[in-house]
């Protein structure tokens, strides 16, 4: 996935959170983003930059989930920016600290979401597990076409989650497939695969 320089935003995103919290340490922008949730965010996110650079199996979903860290920060430091400069007016002491100390940051349009890649899928007796990423997306949708079935059936929807486990699975073949999703909508559906579940967990 190629992310929109995430360094900047971060950077960003790092100088937001000290203004604010000189600022007003209690305030918050919308119900539930405190300074606190926004913090979170900042600390997260250098660990799952870094996890870039381990093998392809383990690094496609931490990927997914870096680029949707990245776009609810660089969102939420556009929030806090335009927030910040309604309540505190220029020619104030913290008016004018923000005005200089940030540049006005607005949001990026989100990129269209690629085909979604299901991989890393194994059986542990009748426990099925697998990962999933597509490029751009924020939330996915899974399907699954258990054995016997003529049909796909929506077994996740709209879920941020790219590590799924699905437990106590019949035996047989099973047949899945996904598609990410982002605010502009959804992007193509991945390649079937399937996986058969040959025994059932020991009482």
């Amino acid at each position: 996935m190629r992310l929109a320089k995430p360094r900047r935003i971060y950077q960003e995103a790092l100088t937001a959170h000290s203004l604010w919290e000189r600022a007003d340490k209690t305030w918050e922008i919308d119900p539930g983003l405190t300074l606190a949730a926004f913090g979170e965010v900042l600390t997260v996110f250098p660990d799952r930059e870094s996890a870039e650079a381990v093998l392809r199996a383990a690094w496609l979903p931490l990927v997914s989930d870096v680029g949707n860290r990245i776009y609810t920060l660089e969102r939420d430091t556009a929030a806090w920016y335009a927030a910040a400069t309604e309540r505190f007016a220029a020619g104030t002491v913290e008016g004018d600290l923000i005005r200089s100390s940030v540049p006005a940051i607005r949001p990026r349009e989100q990129e269209k979401v690629g085909m979604a890649v299901i991989s890393n899928l194994k059986v542990v007796a009748n426990e099925i597990q697998f990962d999933c990423v597509a490029p751009g997306a924020t939330h996915y949708t899974y399907l699954q076409q258990p054995p016997g079935s003529p049909m796909f059936v929506v077994v996740l929807a709209d879920t941020a989650d790219t590590h799924v486990t699905l437990r106590g699975q019949a035996l047989g073949d099973h047949r899945f497939r996904a598609m990410g999703s982002n605010p502009n909508g959804q992007g193509p559906a991945s390649e079937v695969v399937q996986v058969t579940v040959t025994a059932v967990a020991n009482a």
